[in-house]
This record gives C-alpha cells, sequence and structure tokens, in this order.
C-alpha cells in the first residue's frame, strides 16, 4: 500500500512539474509570437515613411523656402497628417521588442510625431515666420526619423524572423 501510495506522490509530482513546465514554455511562445508580430507590423508601417520621406521633404522643404520669403502659406487644415495606426495601436506592448529595440521604436515614433505636431500647428499660425520655423522643426524632425528609422527597419526584420528556439 505504502508502494502504491509513492508511486501516485511521484506520478502526481510529475504531471504538476509537466504542467508547470508546459504552461511556461506556452507563454515563452506566446510572447515570442506576439514580439515578432509587432515587429513585422511596425517594420511594415516605417518602410511606408521612408519610402515617401524623399519626396515629402522636397515639398517641406519647397515651403518652408516660401515661408522664409515672406509669403504667407495657406495650409487646409486637417488632423490626417502623419498617422502611424500601427503604432498607436501597440503603444503599450512595445515592450515586448526588449529594451533596446523599444527604445528605437519609442524614439523614430516620437520624431514622427514631432513632424505631426508641427505640420499641425502650422495650420494656425499667423506670420509666414512662425510657419518658416514650424517647417524647419517639422523638416528637422522628418530627417531625424527618416535616418534612424531606414536601420530601425532592418533590425525589427530581424526581430520578425527570429525563430522561437533556436537549437
Amino acid at each position: 500500500m505504502a508502494m502504491e501510495l509513492e508511486v501516485a506522490l511521484i506520478a502526481s509530482a510529475a504531471g504538476f512539474v509537466t504542467a508547470a513546465v508546459a504552461g511556461v514554455i506556452s507563454e515563452a511562445y506566446k510572447r515570442h509570437r506576439d514580439s515578432t508580430s509587432l515587429a513585422a507590423a511596425l517594420a511594415g508601417e516605417l518602410r511606408v515613411a521612408v519610402a515617401t520621406y524623399p519626396s515629402a521633404r522636397r515639398v517641406w522643404v519647397d515651403l518652408g523656402q516660401r515661408a522664409s520669403a515672406g509669403n504667407l502659406l495657406n495650409i487646409p487644415k486637417t488632423d490626417d497628417v502623419g498617422q502611424i495606426p500601427i503604432f498607436k495601436a501597440n503603444i503599450e506592448r512595445v515592450g515586448l521588442l526588449g529594451p533596446d529595440l523599444a527604445g528605437e521604436v519609442a524614439y523614430v515614433y516620437s520624431c514622427i510625431t514631432g513632424f505631426r505636431s508641427a505640420v499641425l500647428l502650422l495650420m494656425d499660425v499667423a506670420t509666414p515666420e512662425q510657419q518658416a520655423s514650424l517647417i524647419t522643426t517639422g523638416v528637422g524632425a522628418m530627417d531625424r526619423a527618416f535616418d534612424q528609422g531606414r536601420p530601425l527597419i532592418e533590425k525589427l526584420s530581424l526581430k520578425a524572423r527570429s525563430v522561437f528556439l533556436e537549437m
């Protein structure tokens, strides 16, 4: 009887340990899957921003030159400037990328937000000097986002292709 009890206890303990290990592995895999999916989505969103950067920069530099020459720009009001829906929808999940990537993502998206803020403010200013200043600020933010965004796309793509358990 004592032997049967020992076997039952050992079997129960083994079952609990197996369930606990399976739970830990399952949770680790879920976090890996979520982080690689987020990395892929952010890389895609940044690819669009980087691809449109050269032409957008030319337009904004030209507008800045016009404003600097004393011409008041008529910028129509809109809130649809530099939208970043994937980042906005996942801002609380950026930590899944790890501290280094999360920091780089936060920096690039802060620069994009800085550009967006400058453009939104530009719609409400009254003088060409103010417009020129905001455009300079916005173009600077756009330049920083581009400079850091290009290498970040590759880092995010590498993260997206990472394997759960490398043997």
